[in-house]
């Protein structure tokens, strides 16, 4: 209860500093007789030293501001990109004027230096108090006998997905910033990776055959998020070519089939190479078999993450009737309808989740009478959690806007992020009170498996707030003048720095934890759950 209460305090104190935060697009400039209004400050021009007249001149002719201009509109449709661009123009107005050396109207506003910084301040100081409300929240979850399984699992999941998105975006970003891509030739680039990616993580699974049981694993883990995210995007953005945007929906539904056929013919070939391999050595032992199991395993998660998410664009189409971008923040016009479709639809794949395990286990002899039989339903089982956790990410974002949400978009899915992991592992919490007070070893495995899906919606919340933040970070070099760090190498920078803080921590104590939790809690269930 008192972990609860405390990830509830750290998500309020969020919400409070995103709202205190002056706002991007609220950032203007107007000028009025012997005064300028900048960021909701007024200056006195008179008090304008002689030596910033010119600069004040070159600054507001740089904005193509006039005298009693009206604040720029934005909509609902501005995404990510055009978000940075007005960021870098009028993001620090306020700053800029006070190097200018104005002097603020005293009548009106009082101390500069206080008004200025203060709701900059105020935001940091929440967030400040909520981190460590949130860090405490953690500790009761891992200190907790009944949950420790599934928040080593979510932990798991959601630290994996943030160390294959710095790797990801560091190398797409990179990528881009050397070849400098049209949007045809970014496609090709981002479905060329995905290809290099596929063969190469096999092959690099292949020389480690040999080794650490765990690190073989922690190498499948990543390199199957990052393979999957090469080919996400890669196939997603495909909708946009004109042969599939003038086909609209049924254009997103070839591309299903498309992918569908791609990442089949390719396991396909990877699966004859394996057998082929472990026959030549004259036999399949345990090394090879657990190689080929982690490999399958890594084919089916590309699988599920790119057909799962080309799903929920074709479900997201039918609710609005047209083709949405996929961006974080383009909401376009969405009404309180569209939310509430887009939540039924979530709720329904959550049923097939648990639907799906009751029918597993009561028929589990059937199902899994032959490996292909086997894989197929596990694949059925995974994308299904993927399309449940898909579909409610962006139903919250949609609800999100619908309830008036103004704001940056990096505060929107920061927030999202939050709220997801808080409702994660309240469902946590729910589900293990329910598994205690059941004897059936069928319905505890179903309940298991909804975890596995809350699991993966915490994930990929901060998978695109994670992708937003480092766009921002990027976007803020780039546009900062003077600034002697190119955005892309600042990026680099940061996202190298992280990777050996955070890829350690995860490699040798959350991955081994939580494997030998869910290994020991599976022993256990065989030797004490009826059948």
């Amino acid at each position: 209860m008192i972990s609860v209460c405390g990830f509830v305090y750290a998500a309020l104190v969020v919400v409070v500093s995103v709202e205190a935060h002056v706002p991007v697009e609220q950032q203007t400039l107007t000028a009025s007789g012997h005064f300028l209004r900048a960021g909701g400050n007024v200056f006195d021009l008179d008090e304008l030293p002689p030596q910033s007249q010119l600069a004040l001149e070159k600054y507001i002719e740089k904005l193509q501001l006039t005298p009693h201009a009206q604040p720029h509109e934005h909509g609902h449709e501005h995404g990510h990109e055009e978000h940075g661009h007005h960021h870098g123009e009028h993001g620090a107005v306020g700053e800029s004027i006070q190097g200018l050396g104005l002097g603020e109207h005293p009548e009106e506003h009082g101390d500069l230096g206080h008004e200025a910084g203060g709701a900059e301040s105020f935001a940091l100081a929440c967030f400040l108090m909520g981190g460590v409300a949130a860090q405490m929240f953690l500790f009761y979850l891992v200190n907790n006998k009944e949950l420790e399984t599934a928040t080593w699992r979510v932990l798991n999941m959601t630290v994996s997905i943030f160390v294959a998105v710095l790797l990801y975006g560091t190398i797409k970003m990179t990528i881009i910033e050397f070849f400098k891509p049209d949007f045809y030739a970014l496609i090709g680039i981002t479905l060329a990776m995905f290809v290099l990616f596929f063969v190469g993580t096999h092959a690099l699974l292949y020389s480690m055959m040999r080794g650490d049981p765990t690190q073989l694993r922690a190498a499948g883990t990543i390199m199957a998020h990052i393979t999957g995210f090469a080919g996400m995007y890669g196939f997603a953005d495909c909708k946009e070519i004109d042969f599939f945007e003038e086909l609209s929906g049924f254009g997103i539904l070839l591309l299903i089939m498309v992918t569908c056929f791609v990442i089949v013919s390719m396991c396909y070939v990877m699966d004859n190479i394996m057998d082929r391999t472990a026959k030549a050595s004259g036999g399949v032992d345990e090394d090879e078999e657990l190689w080929m199991e982690i490999c399958n395993e890594t084919d089916d998660d590309v699988f599920c993450l790119a057909v799962s998410f080309l799903t929920v664009l074709y479900i997201r189409y039918q609710i609005r009737g047209h083709v949405m971008p996929y961006e974080p923040g383009k909401v376009g016009d969405v009404q309180q309808e569209h939310c509430t479709k887009l939540l039924l639809v979530s709720i329904v794949f959550a049923l097939l989740v648990f639907a799906g395990q009751m029918v597993i286990m009561k028929y589990h002899q059937v199902l899994s009478s032959t490996e292909f039989n086997k894989r197929c339903v596990a694949n059925l089982q995974h994308l299904n959690s993927m399309l449940m956790a898909w579909s409610f990410l962006f139903w919250a974002e949609w609800q999100l806007y619908v309830i008036g949400w103004e704001r940056t978009v990096m505060g929107a899915t920061l927030l999202l992020a939050l709220l997801l992991t808080l409702l994660s592992f309240t469902g946590v919490v729910v589900f293990t009170f329910i598994r205690e007070h059941l004897h059936k070893k069928l319905a505890k495995r179903a309940i298991g498996s909804l975890e596995v899906a809350l699991g993966v919606l915490a994930g990929f919340s901060w998978e695109r707030a994670f992708d937003v933040g480092f766009e921002e970070i990027e976007h803020s070099f780039a546009h900062q003048h003077g600034s002697p760090i190119p955005g892309y190498a600042a990026v680099t920078l940061l996202s190298f720095v992280l990777l050996l803080i955070v890829f350690p921590a995860w490699r040798y104590h959350i991955l081994p934890k939580s494997i030998l939790l869910e290994e020991t809690e599976e022993k256990k269930e065989d030797r004490f759950v009826d059948q």
